[in-house]
């Protein structure tokens, strides 16, 4: 039977209260935002090894952890799906690894989007993000933002559900840049 093998390096990155560093989602050049909750990640490259792997990605697309991330063990999970675009089985073989940052260092020169719930047209959905942080992190790729956050490892589990996209879409269409966020709260503040 014919099949494609795609291996994978995906990061488990905690920090020292053991929430996950994860990508929740982007933002595209118009402005649309798409919830996506999944461990930061690439492809890796023939003959490359998990750790070299890594190495390449955090150097390439999270520049501020390469210097106050100690990477640990790794677990190899093996999973095949059915892929429709090339008629086909794919095997994913996919290398987690265990890493620690020191999150302030690592996020010090990072923009954050803060919640913003002022924006909910529906009081209802108030109660369908009380539970998410607050803040999320913006990290330039390309002509995209990519969007994360700190979750528990249950947050994570429940959001990576495709059927919590849109709690996750709601969440993140109440952020807004930090700055301007500020500039807001200091505008209110003024006309006291």
């Amino acid at each position: 039977v014919l099949s494609r093998v795609v291996s994978l390096v995906a990061l488990r990155i905690f920090n020292y209260e053991k929430m996950m560093f994860v990508q929740v989602g982007s933002q595209g050049k118009n402005g649309g935002v798409t919830g996506s909750c999944k461990l930061p990640g690439s492809k890796r490259r023939r003959g490359e090894l998990p750790h070299q792997a890594v190495r390449r990605f955090v150097s390439s697309k999270l520049p501020t952890f390469d210097d106050c991330m100690e990477v640990g063990d790794f677990t190899q999970k093996v999973e095949t799906m059915p892929s429709p675009k090339y008629g086909l089985n794919t095997t994913y073989l996919r290398a987690e690894l265990d890493a620690e940052v020191d999150e302030e260092t690592a996020l010090s020169s990072v923009s954050r989007w803060r919640m913003d719930t002022k924006q909910l047209k529906d009081p209802a959905d108030l109660e369908l993000i009380a539970d998410l942080p607050h803040v999320v992190y913006n990290i330039p790729e390309g002509g995209e933002i990519q969007l994360f956050a700190w979750l528990t490892p249950s947050q994570f589990e429940r959001l990576k559900s495709p059927e919590e996209k849109t709690r996750l879409e709601v969440w993140l269409q109440l952020m807004r840049m930090e700055d301007a966020f500020e500039e807001n709260v200091d505008a209110r503040f003024d006309s006291l």
